[in-house]
């Protein structure tokens, strides 16, 4: 996930930087997309088939790459953060 926001930047910053869009769904899928070349579709119809477990454990790292890309687009936001460890 981490590569797809890194990669695909100019994508990343259309759908991460829009509050409407849901993160977590767009992170996902375009992983998805990247890595296996699956459609949007697809990677919709395989999300039901996963347990809940592995639902909020894709949703958690989809996170954390949200906020990777959130903090490499906001440099103060990453200094505050150091300061604060």
């Amino acid at each position: 996930m981490l590569h797809v926001v890194t990669t695909w930047s100019t994508s990343a910053d259309v759908n991460l930087s829009n509050s409407s869009r849901n993160h977590q769904a767009w992170i996902g899928q375009a992983t998805c997309c990247y890595f296996c070349g699956v459609p949007e579709y697809v990677t919709k119809q395989a999300w039901w088939t996963l347990t809940d477990e592995q639902r909020d454990t894709a949703n958690g790292l989809a996170d954390i790459a949200a906020q990777v890309w959130t903090v490499s687009k906001t440099p103060q936001l990453e200094i505050l953060c150091q300061n604060e460890s």
